[in-house]
């Protein structure tokens, strides 16, 4: 069974990038950076594009970002049990594990 396990969220990691800009995992920053066409059209990481204002500590507290809809539920959601397809595919490729 595949099962994707956040290791960032477990140790209550995140990353902040130098303009502001939040993300869990140095694996999604990259994935975005790297692949923004790929990111676009991914649902999970189009929300993130479409509140990218909101992710940033220059516009909303950290404490704030990480309490927001897609740090506590679209993100966490997306990688939960049964639901590893929903995932981005970083989530997938850099966090999965088999039980």
């Amino acid at each position: 069974m595949k099962k994707i396990i956040c290791q960032w969220k477990r140790d209550g990691k995140c990353i902040v990038q130098p303009d502001g800009q939040v993300f869990r995992c140095c694996y999604l920053k990259i994935h975005f950076e790297r692949n923004s066409f790929k990111a676009k059209e991914h649902p999970i990481m189009k929300e993130y594009l479409d509140n990218i204002e909101d992710h940033n500590v220059k516009n909303k507290t950290l404490k704030t970002i990480l309490n927001s809809k897609w740090f506590t539920k679209t993100l966490p959601e997306s990688i939960s049990d049964g639901n590893y397809d929903t995932a981005p595919s970083m989530c997938q490729r850099k966090c999965m594990v088999k039980e």
